[in-house]
Parts: structure tokens; C-alpha cells; sequence
């Protein structure tokens, strides 16, 4: 039984595997590589420039008074609070 060994690997178009690579390189059109490789390794990644911002913009949105809020931005707000709520889970399983 051969052919059950035989496991050809054949997608449509726009279907099977999608692969998505977030070098740096990739970003270049938006400015110098050489600038974004140095950025990561001498300030900070990605994940934790990101993080910075987060950490902004909940602290912000603390001090926003009742109702300052519509309701996409309430939205929003309420994703990014789960989104911090599950990366400190997944940071304290360390």
C-alpha cells in the first residue's frame, strides 16, 4: 500500500498554507532598514513599543470622564482591555 505514503501537497489559489514573515526587511518601504534593525536591537521590539502605547492609552482612557466615549471607541477600548488582561496571563505563566 504505497500510495498511502503518497500525500501530495496541492492548494488553490488563495487557499492552503499562508505564511506571513514580519521581518524588519519587509519594512523597508516605509523608511531605512538599517534604521528599523537598530531600533530592535538597541531600544525595543516590537511587542514592546506596542506595549508602551498600550499602557498610554489605558491609563488615558482612566481619566476620561463617564460617557466621553462613543460607542466604536468604547469598543475599542474594551479590546485593548482584554488584550492586556490576557498578555499579563500569558506574562505571569513565566
Amino acid at each position: 500500500m504505497w500510495w498511502l505514503n503518497f500525500n501530495p501537497q496541492f492548494n488553490w489559489p488563495f487557499s492552503g498554507s499562508v505564511v506571513q514573515d514580519i521581518h524588519p526587511s519587509l519594512l523597508a518601504r516605509a523608511g531605512s532598514e538599517a534604521t528599523e534593525l537598530r531600533v530592535l536591537r538597541e531600544v525595543a521590539s516590537y511587542g514592546k513599543q506596542i506595549g508602551v502605547l498600550s499602557d498610554l492609552v489605558l491609563g488615558l482612557a482612566k481619566q476620561l470622564p463617564a460617557g466621553a466615549l462613543d460607542d466604536e471607541a468604547r469598543h475599542a477600548l474594551a479590546q485593548l482591555e482584554e488584550m492586556a488582561r490576557r498578555i499579563e496571563r500569558i506574562k505571569d505563566q513565566r
